[in-house]
């Protein structure tokens, strides 16, 4: 009887080779719960992004519709600059909608319009419509004169006051500080402005076109090192890196989502694009357009 008591008390229990394979299974199980959330949360974050450019193309459409049939400008007179910020001429390219610039530069005031000039706000009734979930930031406005670097890698939307990118021209040339350089393979039409007030049968096809962004591989000259760097913004790589002197170098893809003139959003992977000829990254495919040429 005892003997038999024994035997049955062992059947039931587990070796210690049993408990460790039980513990390796519930962690691999937990590992694929975890991945398969985050990117559930990275889905979420990406359809957000892509939502709020449905919503901005439909307020550019309204104020197209209000401006004769002409896009929306990109530079826009601001009625109330701060106190000591003299320019009243200020760039919207970057923000045409959204929140105030931060006060932590005094560059982004005098640069950046504020809220209440920002030409589309009055057309989405909400300035978080400019706002992308997926914004991780940039080290530098390239656009700026002197290029604001920022080693905390904040958000755009933290200092601008928007995520988002209006496609009017300035094409940040590699290599070189002038972004009127010749860096697309056929001449520009308009390569400050781009399709900054132009009546709409200016861009031929708009089912291709872009007209707004959060850049992809956004390429900045940053002082001191003589090299353009490419700030890669979603699918950020292992460590949290964001710039590279060569996309060919960056772990992850550069992902962005995009909408077109047509009203219809996607979001588009540039990877191969970019990596191919990284200096000539503006080059239409079969899927974009980014500029027109002459």
């Amino acid at each position: 009887m005892k003997q038999s008591h024994h035997s049955s008390s062992r059947a039931l229990g587990f070796t210690l080779i049993e408990l460790l394979v039980v513990i390796a299974i519930i962690g691999v199980l937990m590992s694929l719960m975890f991945t398969s959330l985050g990117q559930s949360k990275e889905r979420a974050r990406e359809t957000a992004c892509m939502n709020n450019l449905r919503q901005i193309g439909t307020a550019a459409k309204l104020y197209t519709d209000d401006a004769a049939g002409r896009y929306p400008r990109k530079f826009v007179r601001d009625p109330n600059p701060p106190v000591g910020q003299p320019n009243l001429n200020k760039n919207a390219q970057y923000a045409m909608g959204g929140q105030e610039p931060s006060d932590t530069h005094p560059h982004f005031y005098d640069w950046y319009p504020s809220a209440s000039a920002r030409p589309l706000n009055p057309y989405t009734g909400n300035t978080n419509t400019f706002h992308c979930p997926n914004d991780r930031g940039m080290t530098c406005l390239s656009d700026a004169p002197g290029c604001v670097v920022h080693d905390s890698f904040p958000s755009t939307w933290d200092m601008v006051g928007s995520s988002y990118h209006y496609n009017a021209g300035n094409l940040i040339a590699p290599l070189s500080i002038n972004p009127s350089a010749n860096i697309t393979l056929q001449l520009q039409a308009d390569p400050m402005r781009g399709m900054s007030g132009k009546p709409e049968a200016w861009v031929d096809e708009p089912a291709r076109y872009i007209e707004f962004h959060e850049p992809p591989a956004h390429p900045y000259y940053k002082d001191g090192l003589g090299v353009m760097l490419w700030s890669q913004w979603h699918r950020v790589g292992v460590g949290g890196l964001v710039e590279f002197p060569d996309p060919a170098l960056a772990p992850g893809r550069f992902v962005s989502p995009i909408l077109f003139t047509d009203g219809h959003v996607a979001m588009h992977d540039f990877s191969d694009a970019l990596k191919t000829d990284p200096y000539f990254p503006y080059e239409p495919t079969k899927d974009w357009i980014w500029y027109k040429p002459q």
